[in-house]
């Protein structure tokens, strides 16, 4: 993996890629390539079970329509999900669904461990290698140029803001709109005021489930950390035993005990953190648009929430960027591989857009409005580099958008920001490591930083990066 060269992308839009053919006649275990009616079949994990029936049902419907359209295929649905305590057993096994998701922070290993298929081929036949942002492309590709990977959904990270928490604050401009922190000081500022004047929590940080770790990237990089180097023997260092990162750790320590700006609760992993916010026990949270679920889940307002852009520290403003791809068992036949991938154009992601995949889009939207969710008015993170193709996701999308446009102007001005990949190795296990750090500082108020900087980089070094093949 070219994972030196992930560092610092300041791009503008994202996701890419995939093709490959590996030999064989067998294809996953347990699933031949074709069935009693000579289909080929393909497993394709995932998939909603009988605990949630109205998202099951829309997507059999989906399932049905697609093999009407392609009667030369035959999809098998499995309901694995991603996890990293389950991965590497089920990939040992052969027992991978054709197609699998999981997030940015995983590629590199999975590709490294053999563990997905090369997928260049058909990231070529269909148009994905030329079409896609190349430096997200480059996520998913190896040193030797193969592509392993479909991301089908990109990010960066802001900041939201309960309008109505603001209001309440005396945080408005005299036209009317809602004032925003800039920088960490101003939003521990804010945090205060919102306290002061509501007694409502100005902020509320993860701190659980790799989730604490996850949100602090964007303060961290913001104050100067870098967390790891490869050497040019192409071993990784671990590089935040700084005052860089020390500096950031007491950025979190005074919202708990200088400012009291945080919630009493300080084991919050990310439904928890969603939740509170989104019951408005807290006025701002780091995350990701579109949060639908904070309307559908919490009975949060659409028109109650702005985003705008991750706050800027001493050594600027970065945000962290993250999404999903689409990978593919290396076990699965070519014939399998290429099913699942006209799978994949025809429910998430496609390089030109037919009449078909335009109405699964629409169904989709319509079917987010319907469940009371939010449809911005064009994509949290563009897809292509073609302004055309661009266009047509923003034609389609504006259709349906049910919020204010100008509450998301501020986090769409990417010019101001940096956006960060996720870390190249090991980041899951790294935000763990920083889990453990972030509750210390929130639970002992004589916590010692310095200490606790030292421990995190020598326990990630010796634990994770020295483990690395």
């Amino acid at each position: 993996m070219k994972r030196s060269k992930m560092r610092g992308i300041a791009l503008a839009l994202a996701v890419i890629c995939s093709v490959s053919a590996l030999s064989g006649c067998g294809g996953t275990k347990g699933l031949p390539e074709k069935n009693a009616e000579g289909k080929v079949q393909f497993s394709i994990g995932g998939w909603p079970d009988d605990t949630n029936p109205e998202n099951k049902a829309f997507k059999d419907e989906r399932k049905a329509a697609f093999e009407e359209s392609y009667p030369e295929y035959s999809v098998v649905t499995d309901s694995y999900i991603y996890d990293t305590k389950t991965f590497t057993m089920k990939a040992s096994g052969g027992t991978l669904p054709t197609a699998f998701d999981t997030w940015f922070t995983e590629i590199g290993k999975i590709i490294d461990a053999g563990q997905a298929a090369d997928i260049t081929e058909y990231m070529d036949k269909y148009g994905f290698t030329d079409g896609m942002n190349p430096e997200l492309l480059e996520l998913v590709t190896s040193d030797d140029g193969k592509i392993y990977g479909i991301p089908w959904t990109a990010y960066m990270m802001g900041l939201y803001i309960n309008k109505s928490i603001f209001r309440q604050a005396g945080l408005v401009n005299e036209d009317g709109s809602i004032k925003y922190p800039t920088t960490y000081d101003e939003l521990a500022e804010f945090a205060v005021t919102i306290k002061e004047k509501t007694g409502i929590p100005g902020l509320v940080l993860a701190t659980a489930n790799n989730n604490g770790g996850w949100n602090f990237m964007n303060i961290a990089w913001s104050y100067g950390v870098d967390f790891m180097e490869q050497d040019e023997d192409g071993k990784w260092k671990a590089t935040f035993d700084t005052q860089e990162m020390r500096d950031a750790v007491q950025y979190v320590y005074d919202l708990k005990w200088k400012y009291d700006v945080l919630p009493d609760n300080t084991v919050i992993d990310l439904t928890e953190l969603k939740k509170i916010f989104g019951t408005s026990q807290a006025a701002m949270f780091i995350a990701n648009p579109p949060r639908s679920e904070l309307c559908t889940k919490f009975g949060m307002k659409a028109s109650d929430m702005m985003l705008v852009s991750i706050p800027a520290g001493p050594k600027g403003r970065y945000a962290q960027m993250g999404g999903n791809v689409r990978m593919f068992s290396p076990d699965a036949t070519p014939a399998q591989i290429e099913g699942a991938f006209q799978w994949t154009m025809y429910d998430l992601i496609s390089r030109d857009l037919t009449e078909e995949q335009i109405k699964n889009k629409e169904d989709t939207y319509q079917r987010t409005i319907d469940e009371g969710g939010i449809v911005l008015n064009r994509l949290a993170f563009d897809l292509w580099t073609d302004p055309e193709r661009m266009a047509q996701e923003t034609e389609i999308s504006s259709k349906y958008a049910n919020v204010d446009p100008k509450d998301y102007d501020d986090y769409f001005d990417y010019g101001k920001v940096t956006i960060r990949p996720e870390e190249p190795v090991c980041s899951q296990e790294l935000y763990s490591v920083l889990d453990g750090v972030i509750q210390e500082v929130l639970t002992n108020e004589n916590a010692d930083i310095d200490a606790l900087v030292t421990t995190a980089n020598n326990d990630f070094q010796a634990n994770h990066l020295d483990n690395l093949e």
